[in-house]
């Protein structure tokens, strides 16, 4: 009698033991994380463009788009994206990204950085402005 209430103890520790480690697994897969991408954007449009098709992109929660500052900030699930994949995914739609905060621009930029961006921006479409 002794040994079934052992067992029976000691199987339902374990139970609760595996329960509260699956709870705290399932907590790290919902974790948001935010990343701030530089991206350069010559308009709104740019701006509009990559908030549209990101936010198909599996596990992103929320994007923020901002052409003042050149920045793409998102939130995403860290068990269904990366940095890397957001990035690629920026890339498939015409931007290069890369990781910080601040001004999108990745030349060395000087009074003309703006008529530059033309010249050297992979868009696959331009703008008339």
């Amino acid at each position: 009698m002794k040994k079934n209430a052992i067992y029976s103890t000691i199987m339902l520790m374990v139970t609760l033991f595996m329960a509260v480690n699956t709870a705290s697994a399932n907590n790290n897969k919902k974790e948001i994380k935010e990343v701030v991408f530089n991206v350069s954007m010559h308009c709104q449009s740019c701006a509009d463009k990559i908030t549209k098709y990101m936010s198909f992109e599996k596990g992103v929660k929320e994007i923020n788009a901002d052409v003042k500052a050149q920045t793409v900030k998102l939130k995403y699930r860290a068990d269904k994206t990366n940095e890397e994949s957001l990035k690629a995914a920026l890339k498939k739609i015409g931007y290069e990204a890369t990781v910080g905060k601040g001004n999108g621009c990745t030349m060395k930029c000087n009074s003309s950085c703006e008529t530059d961006h033309d010249h050297h921006h992979q868009h696959e479409h331009h703008h008339d402005h």
